[in-house]
């Protein structure tokens, strides 16, 4: 296995889903083509180098959360129907695609593993990966905050506001592992928890800074394969072919780069700006009173 500085892990199915519900706007563009795009526009903006490792997480067919929570995710196929798409096909289409990008590419697809969903990965990922500096998470997905607690390097880049997420300074897992078992309304984990065997259930599903035993092995044992990283293939080649000059041109233009001190950096003057602005305010109003 090839030493890397920096770890880049995307939830496909976040990239699966958007580009598929992009063909509700634009039907005539194919979501395995926006997938791409997306991809090559959010690695853009992370600012990729030559000793990145880019991995793809994966979900796998019946997730092992479901034997634990029959409701868990039972919403997301009546979602899907009520879209009018053929997901089925798309399902398909997507199978090939990163089965064209992991053969032509050196990105790494670790997945699908049957039962098995990104989640998981990503947080297995992050234990495994313990000595690389910088882990890098790309999602949507609030459970993968949790990863901020497992390892120490982790930022996370959301596809949703293509911007960094940043960690709270006081973050603290264990209060937003007790705001999920309440609640989880994104995985329709929303009935009342009133029994220990309920509060067990529930944080068993919503954990991932504790993993069944088996689940760790599974992934342990894809991410400790060579063969997932040591990928010398050349040409590299996109599947869409009009995408290639973009794919070709990561490692050398950064211009698009968001770098994520100078984010934050941003944030923080605009809040401190907004604090005395409503300061400012507060004193107008009182003095107003007075008079």
């Amino acid at each position: 296995m090839e030493s890397f500085s920096r770890l880049i892990i995307i939830d496909w199915s976040v990239i699966l889903h958007k580009a598929i519900f992009a063909l509700k706007f634009n039907p005539s563009i194919p979501a395995t083509y926006t997938a791409q795009s997306m991809i090559l526009g959010t690695l853009a903006r992370i600012g990729i180098t030559p000793d990145c490792q880019i991995l793809f997480a994966m979900d796998g067919r019946h997730s092992w959360r479901k034997e634990v929570e029959t409701a868990y995710k039972a919403n997301r196929k009546e979602h899907r129907d009520a879209s009018g798409l053929d997901w089925d096909m798309w399902f398909q289409k997507f199978s090939e695609l990163a089965e064209a990008l992991n053969r032509q590419t050196n990105w790494g697809f670790v997945g699908p593993i049957e039962h098995i969903e990104a989640d998981d990965i990503a947080a297995v990922a992050c234990r495994y990966f313990k000595d690389v500096p910088e882990i890098i998470l790309v999602t949507n997905d609030s459970d993968w905050e949790q990863m901020w607690h497992i390892h120490p390097g982790v930022k996370i880049f959301s596809l949703q506001t293509k911007e960094w997420k940043l960690r709270p300074d006081e973050y603290n897992v264990y209060e937003a592992l007790a705001k999920k078992v309440k609640k989880e309304t994104a995985d329709n984990l929303i009935t009342a928890v009133i029994t220990d065997e309920d509060y067990d259930k529930r944080l068993m599903c919503v954990d991932l800074t504790k993993l069944p035993e088996w689940v760790e092995k599974s992934v342990l044992d894809i991410l400790s394969n060579p063969e997932l990283y040591d990928k010398n293939i050349y040409p590299e080649i996109m599947p869409s072919k009009s995408l290639q000059p973009r794919f070709d041109n990561l490692y050398n233009d950064h211009s698009k780069q968001i770098i994520y001190e100078v984010q934050k950096e941003k944030i923080i003057k605009k809040e401190l700006a907004m604090k005395a602005k409503r300061k400012v305010e507060r004193e107008a109003k009182r003095l107003i009173k007075r008079i």
